[in-house]
């Protein structure tokens, strides 16, 4: 058969199933989990607990716009999808945080914010001790500082679809979560308000000076007309010419021309234009507006992750100046429009004034003070009129102003919460169970793929050319009983050691009367491997001795629970005869190691062991000799040649592939048989067929 590389060996455990390796590594898996767990666990202390409430507010509905009486175009803008962004924008911006930071409590609350921070976990404490200190007093707590604190803090968005934004502040004081929450969402409902009451506001005191300037020059017109009266004894009452009919009607025109010319003037008072009524009623102007909050949230979102200088960017911004220059077009175009009609109705009562002044001294020179009475008496009428309709553009403002919300209404304050919003057990759990477990099995499945061990299934081959014969179970030992009772029932040990007694000794025509069992190194079951071939041999029947050769390191009053006493040792020096030396162990003739010796390869090299082997061959139907590692003494190199045929022992999952075929070599170099490879200490089992010479066996064998 041929040999299997070391190669082969290493790629053997990959085609072994997942839980089967993570068995055969189950310790590694265990403290992967274990430490993962503790790693996770020390994370877990060591995150400062957060506290997160939010507040709500509403961007208002149609039905509040038109409530305050509100154009339809207006009506249209607040409550869509980009007017919502431009709330959030103006809620974002630091105009707001520095007006709240304008409030003792606010900043009492960072204040406290700050303390408990640097004094929450064992980890920040220990960062504060390693760090230099900082200070958390008002004092050192500078405006860049806090405002990057808010900042840090806020999570501003949307509620799902709605027109409701969710307010929110993070803080390590649940307290501080509250008041800053709440105090952002009370300035911004407050600087929305106000910002439209002033406009109302300017327009009222505009029109109360336009009022007292009116009812002075109407009590100053009334006096004069009857100054006239009295002067020249007109009696009221009297019907009028002709002319003065006319003048009568011309007055009418006159007054209406100046009514109009009030209204136009009216509509011109100063303010911002954005606030003007036609401004807001146009619906290119409000087309404009919704293009550039578009364009101002998306520019907001690609100067984030782009930057200022990003070609993009830049374009973007330049297309928001154009469509802001647009904007302020539009704006003036309406304020020129309605300057133009000022202007109009200016020239019209400059020209009906001209009219009337020359049709007055046509009324004069024609009906004296009478014609000069009722001009007078229009002009107060006139005047009274101009009077009563500012009084009522003041009435409604105010009204107006009394009935006035903002773009933004009030859902809801935040409120204390009631217990931590970071970190969170259950997920923390969840999270370190499955790092944990990623952890165990990536560690077993790399300690597992370095495993370069031997491997049963993966030399079916065999090992420097000599062929593995057989596997033997692991099993837990009895002290003193064991192997004979795990022999004496039918088990999976017991089929494994039949297998490889008919294999090793009833081999048909030439059974080898004189069988030794090694092994490469220590601890890979040689000597468990020939006392279970021997007793096995035993219970048949056969007169079987057992060697112990392994003279530095006895096991068998150990193994057996046997009293220490003479054995080979004293044998090779001459001190005992072989009679002396022989024990029986239930059926089962067996020579002891006796005393450790340090000399042990001179001794089995001395003509005695010799003497004894063929003195045993005589004897007994089969001697099996129990020989030291091959790869630490000399002595299973000596007694190599001396022997029918060796049995080699390794150890699943223990022994190296190099190190089994650099002993078997070396065996054979030294004149020795290796008739097989025997697979010790097994730790699964399934049912595997070898080609044997002459026959076809199926026995028990195991793999990972």
């Amino acid at each position: 058969m041929s040999d299997v590389t070391l190669a082969d060996a290493r790629m053997a455990p990959a085609a072994d199933g997942l839980l089967t390796r993570l068995a055969r590594r189950k310790g590694w898996f265990v403290g992967g989990f274990v430490l993962t767990l503790v790693v996770v666990a020390g994370a877990f202390t060591a995150m400062q607990e957060t506290y997160r409430t939010s507040a709500a507010l509403m961007v208002s509905g149609n039905e509040a716009v038109l409530r305050n009486g509100s154009s339809s175009a207006e009506a249209q803008r607040l409550g869509d999808p980009a007017d919502v962004e431009s709330q959030m924008l103006m809620l974002k911006s630091p105009r707001l945080s520095r007006i709240i930071l304008d409030d003792p409590a606010v900043v009492s609350a960072l204040v406290a914010d700050c303390e408990a921070t640097q004094s929450g976990t064992w980890l920040t404490r220990l960062l504060t001790k390693a760090l230099p200190p900082t200070s958390c007093s008002p004092a050192d707590l500078d405006t860049q500082r806090m405002l990057r604190r808010l900042e840090a803090g806020f999570a501003i968005g949307p509620s799902g679809r709605s027109r409701v934004i969710d307010v929110a502040f993070v803080s390590t004081v649940p307290e501080t979560s509250v008041i800053v929450a709440n105090a952002l969402v009370d300035t911004y409902l407050r600087d929305d308000k106000e910002r439209k009451v002033d406009t109302h506001d300017n327009a009222i005191n505009w029109l109360n000076s336009e009022i007292a300037h009116s009812g002075e020059e109407l009590r100053r017109a009334e006096l004069e007309v009857e100054a006239y009266r009295s002067e020249h004894g007109i009696i009221r009452g009297q019907q009028a010419s002709i002319s003065s009919e006319r003048l009568s009607a011309l007055g009418q025109q006159l007054a209406a021309a100046q009514a109009t010319y009030a209204q136009a003037i009216s509509r011109t008072h100063p303010g911002a234009d954005a606030d003007m009524p036609e401004v807001l009623a146009s619906r290119s102007v409000a087309d404009l507006k919704q293009q550039s909050a578009e364009l101002g949230v998306k520019y907001a979102d690609l100067q984030e992750r782009m930057g200022t200088n990003y070609p993009s960017v830049r374009a973007m911004a330049d297309q928001k100046r154009e469509i802001d220059r647009q904007i302020g077009g539009e704006m003036r175009r309406v304020r020129d429009s309605l300057q133009r009609d000022s202007r109009s109705a200016a020239a019209r009562v400059a020209e009906l004034k001209s009219q009337y002044d020359q049709l007055i001294g046509d009324v004069g020179r024609a009906g004296g003070a009478e014609a000069g009475i009722a001009i007078m008496v229009r002009d107060v009428e006139a005047r009274r009129e101009i009077y009563v309709e500012q009084l009522k553009k003041v009435n409604i403002l105010q009204t107006e102003r009394r009935l006035l919300t903002g773009d933004a209404r009030l859902v809801n304050h935040a409120e204390l919460p009631e217990r931590p919003w970071f970190p969170k057990k259950l997920p923390f759990i969840a999270i370190g169970t499955v790092l944990a477990t990623v952890v165990g099995t990536g560690l077993s499945m790399f300690r597992d793929q370095g495993d370069e061990t031997l491997r049963a299934t993966s030399y079916r081959g065999g090992l420097a050319g000599v062929p593995i014969m057989g596997f033997v179970p692991q099993v837990r030992r009895p002290r003193g009983e064991f192997p004979r009772l795990m022999l004496s029932a039918a088990s999976p040990l017991q089929e494994s050691i039949r297998a490889l007694f008919g294999r090793f000794v009833l081999v048909p025509g030439n059974a080898p009367k004189t069988l030794m069992v090694s092994s490469a190194d220590t601890g890979e079951g040689k000597t468990f491997l020939a006392l279970s071939i021997a007793l096995f041999a035993a219970s048949t029947g056969r007169r079987v001795l057992i060697i112990e050769a392994d003279l530095r390191r006895p096991t068998f009053h150990t193994t057996l629970d046997l009293h220490q006493q003479d054995g080979l040792s004293e044998y090779l020096r001459g001190h005992v005869t072989i009679r002396d030396i022989v024990g029986d162990y239930h059926g089962l003739h067996m020579i002891s190691a006796g005393k450790p010796s340090v000399d042990s390869t001179e001794l089995l090299s001395k003509r005695h062991f010799d003497d004894l082997l063929r003195q045993a061959e005589s004897v007994y139907d089969l001697v099996v000799v129990d020989s030291p590692p091959v790869m630490l003494l000399m002595d299973a190199h000596v007694m190599a040649r001396r022997v029918d045929g060796i049995v080699f022992c390794a150890s699943f999952g223990r022994s190296r592939p190099s190190r089994v075929v650099q002993a078997i070599q070396d065996l054979e170099q030294s004149g020795g048989q290796v008739l097989g490879v025997v697979v010790n200490g097994v730790c699964s089992v399934e049912t595997l067929d070898y080609d044997l010479p002459g026959s076809r066996l199926s026995y028990s064998a195991a793999q990972v």
